[in-house]
C-alpha cells in the first residue's frame, strides 16, 4: 500500500499537480480580493466566501482530471498490469489507489485550510467543519472518478461522467427546491419533472450539504456533521464496490 501511495504522489509531482492546483488557488484568492474590494460592506467576509467556494470547485475539478487521465494512461502503458503481477488482489489494488488519491486530496484540503486562515477567521469551528466536510466530499469525488475511469474505456467519458456527478450533486438542493414550487399550467409535465428530480436525489449524494461557506462566517454546528458523515459512509463503499466489481471481471 505504501508503495502505491508513494507512486501516486510521484506521479502527481511529475504531472505538476502540486504546482498547478496551489497556484490556481492563490490566483483565485487574488481574484476574490479584487472582486471584494468593490463591496461597500463586509469586504473581508465576501472575499473569504468567494475564495473558499471557488477554490473548492477548482480543487475538485483538478482531482477529477488527474485521476481519470492517470488511470487511463496506466492502462495504456500497462502500469496496472505491472502492479497486478505482484501478490495483490484486484480489490486491494482499487482500495490502495483510492487511499492514495485521498491522501493527495487531503494535502490540497490542508493547503486551502492554511491559506484561508490568513483571512483571520472569527470562528475557528466553522473553518474546521468546512475543511472536514470538504475532505469527505473529496473522498466521494475521488471514489466516483476512480470507478468511472475503471469502468469506462475513455478518459474523456470518465471526466464528463465525473463532472456530471459532481455538479448535479452540488445542485441537488436547488433541484429539490423545485418540488415545493407552485403548480403551473401543465400539471402532467410538473409530475414527471418532480418524479425525475426525486429519483435523482435518491441516487446521487447531496453534495450541497458539504463544505458550506456560511460555516466560515457563522460557525459550525454539530447538526451539520451527520449529513456528510452518513453520506460518506454510504456512497464511498458503494462506489468502490462498483469499481472493484468491474475491475475483477476485466480480462487483460
Amino acid at each position: 500500500m505504501l508503495t502505491t501511495i508513494r507512486y501516486l504522489l510521484l506521479t502527481a509531482l511529475r504531472d505538476w499537480l502540486f504546482f498547478a492546483l496551489p497556484l490556481g488557488v492563490l490566483a483565485i484568492m487574488a481574484l476574490s480580493l479584487f472582486l471584494s474590494s468593490t463591496s461597500l460592506v463586509e469586504e473581508r467576509e465576501m472575499s473569504l466566501v468567494l475564495s473558499a467556494g471557488l477554490s473548492r470547485i477548482y480543487i475538485m475539478i483538478g482531482l477529477i482530471l488527474f485521476i481519470c487521465f492517470h488511470v487511463r494512461r496506466s492502462f495504456e502503458n500497462r502500469e496496472i498490469e505491472m502492479f497486478l503481477s505482484k501478490p495483490m488482489s484486484r480489490a486491494s489494488f482499487v482500495l490502495c489507489y483510492w487511499i492514495g488519491f485521498s491522501v493527495i486530496a487531503a494535502l490540497f484540503v490542508i493547503f486551502l485550510f492554511v491559506v484561508l486562515l490568513l483571512f483571520i477567521p472569527t470562528n475557528y469551528s466553522g473553518f474546521i467543519g468546512f475543511a472536514a466536510s470538504m475532505f469527505a466530499e473529496a473522498m466521494i469525488v475521488t471514489a466516483f472518478a476512480l470507478a468511472a475511469s475503471l469502468i469506462m474505456q475513455s478518459a474523456v467519458s470518465a471526466v464528463l461522467a465525473s463532472f456530471c456527478f459532481y455538479f448535479i450533486g452540488r445542485m441537488m438542493g436547488y433541484m429539490l427546491a423545485f418540488l415545493d414550487r407552485p403548480g403551473t399550467f401543465n400539471p402532467s409535465l410538473n409530475h414527471w419533472d418532480d418524479f425525475v428530480m426525486a429519483g435523482t436525489s435518491m441516487l446521487l449524494p447531496r453534495l450541497d450539504l458539504f463544505g458550506k461557506t456560511e460555516w466560515l462566517l457563522r460557525g459550525f454546528e454539530l447538526s451539520g456533521l451527520w449529513p456528510f458523515l452518513v453520506q460518506s459512509a454510504v456512497y464511498i463503499p458503494l462506489l468502490l464496490l462498483m469499481g472493484m466489481y468491474d475491475f475483477t471481471r476485466r480480462q487483460f
